[in-house]
């Protein structure tokens, strides 16, 4: 009986072996890139978390003010033209401290304006000029606030900030895409609460 003696591998061996290893390959970017924007995901959430309890704790320490005054029917993006005018948020309700000096000191502040304040500064934060920021939701990406009352005296407060910016082509009226333009497009994601005042 004559039995051929194999001399090396294969050219269609070392071809299958590749293909299965780039699979494999692909397979675990995916799996990396998903784990990033999971975790990027869960960050803001948490972010949205602290901002929402950040919120609630100062509507509940400013006693004396209407109710009314922290409610926000529509949403308010802190990056729109008119969200500095509708928290009034030119008066420094709060002083704030640079790591060495107190910097400046509060306005004299009804409880109304403190509340209007209290939303802005726990939102959107407060740039006094010396590049000291006073809120941590500037890691949230265009953050929005929107408080309504809901059934049995609660509020409703939800936090949305933009998620996934992703670039798309542009189409004209006829939905035909136009040459070589993209468009940012972004996701909201929202957090919401419903807490007793």
């Amino acid at each position: 009986m004559y039995r051929l003696k194999q001399q090396g591998i294969n050219l269609i061996e070392v071809v299958v072996t590749m293909t299965i290893t780039s699979i494999g390959l692909l397979g675990l970017t995916s799996l990396q890139l998903q784990s990033i924007k999971s975790t990027q995901d869960s960050g803001n959430r948490a972010h949205a978390v602290w901002i929402a309890n950040d919120i609630i704790s100062r509507f509940r320490a400013n006693e004396v003010a209407d109710s009314s005054s922290y409610l926000v029917a529509d949403e308010i993006r802190c990056s729109s033209e008119n969200a500095r005018l509708t928290f009034n948020a030119a008066k420094a309700c709060s002083a704030h401290h640079n790591g060495t000096d107190r910097q400046k000191a509060a306005a004299d502040c009804n409880a109304n304006e403190q509340a209007r304040f209290d939303l802005w500064e726990a939102l959107c934060g407060f740039d006094f000029g010396d590049d000291t920021k006073t809120s941590s939701a500037s890691y949230l990406v265009n953050p929005g606030i929107v408080i309504n009352e809901g059934d049995n005296n609660d509020l409703v407060l939800t936090i949305s900030w933009d998620n996934n910016i992703r670039q798309v082509k542009s189409r004209d009226n006829a939905g035909n895409i136009t040459a070589n333009a993209f468009n940012n497009v972004a996701t909201r994601s929202t957090y919401q609460l419903v807490f007793q005042p």
